[in-house]
């Protein structure tokens, strides 16, 4: 396989999987054959690895085999980044590795995470260079105003499941880790079944022409409070989400708006 089949492949695997979304692996603006294998690896596995990969992919392809490697790789690299950034997330509500803390801050500090996860972890920086960090009701605004009260409840849902398992409730950072790792574990499942009815939500909107939903059909939904789609046009553009083939009627593509990286996916 070339890097485009491999790319492809991949993406599919830990969408299907995971519902991960791996920066580089997936462009809904162009060709597979476009993205560039050399920037996705560097960014994702070690010089040593970089040089094994590209090598294959420079010489007769990689097997299924070496595809697997790769992905067990990237699976890896994926999970240290879940630890990365929770322990940044939980440093900002003030909890620690060594740190026994109180249940609301563990709460919190899943919720943070999660939060970060859904909006983007820019936003990490802009509160730590705003010495926002332990500063508890700005990081509960925070959570307020950008989280998903589905997504929080379904975390609450693992949160007990994992203290059911572990005789009591994780009151530390390290202890509040293994609900994140056992949520990513479960991400998949569950993000697919909100993904299905995001799915029926767009299908039920279509005029005409199937797999289109119609732009202004997109934003009404906002209006009469049946749906809520608020991404901007050049959003939409660059996800590769946007039929502008007729100017005068444009359409959201309801396929590459579902794998758009903001939707139903965790982003690394």
């Amino acid at each position: 396989l070339r890097w485009d089949g491999v790319s492809y492949l991949l993406h599919r695997v830990f969408v299907a999987s995971n519902g991960w979304h791996l920066r580089g692996l997936f462009d809904a603006s162009g060709p597979w054959a476009e993205t560039m294998p050399e920037n996705f690896l560097a960014e994702h596995v070690g010089f040593i690895a970089q040089r094994s990969f590209r090598s294959r992919l420079d010489g007769r392809g990689m097997s299924l085999s070496e595809v697997s490697i790769l992905a067990a790789t990237l699976d890896a690299v994926v999970r240290e980044d879940i630890v990365r950034n929770f322990r940044a997330a939980s440093s900002l509500v003030g909890l620690t590795k060594d740190s026994v803390d109180s249940e609301m801050a563990v709460l919190l500090s899943l919720d943070v995470y999660m939060t970060l996860m859904r909006v983007g972890k820019s936003l990490l920086q802009d509160l730590t260079a705003k010495g926002k960090t332990h500063d508890i009701e700005a990081l509960q605004e925070l959570v307020a105003e950008n989280s998903d009260a589905k997504s929080q409840y379904w975390v609450r849902g693992v949160l007990d499941d994992v203290a059911n398992a572990t005789d009591g409730l994780p009151v530390s950072s390290e202890s509040a880790l293994a609900v994140v790792e056992e949520a990513i574990g479960r991400y998949g499942k569950w993000s697919n079944e909100e993904c299905v009815d995001l799915t029926r939500t767009l299908r039920g909107m279509e005029q005409g022409r199937p797999g289109y939903v119609p732009l202004r059909e997109f934003y009404a939904g906002a209006l009469s409070g049946t749906a809520v789609f608020s991404e901007s046009r050049d959003y939409l553009r660059s996800a590769g989400a946007l039929d502008e083939s007729d100017p005068a009627r444009p359409a959201v593509i309801v396929a590459n708006y579902m794998l758009a990286a903001s939707n139903c996916l965790y982003g690394s």
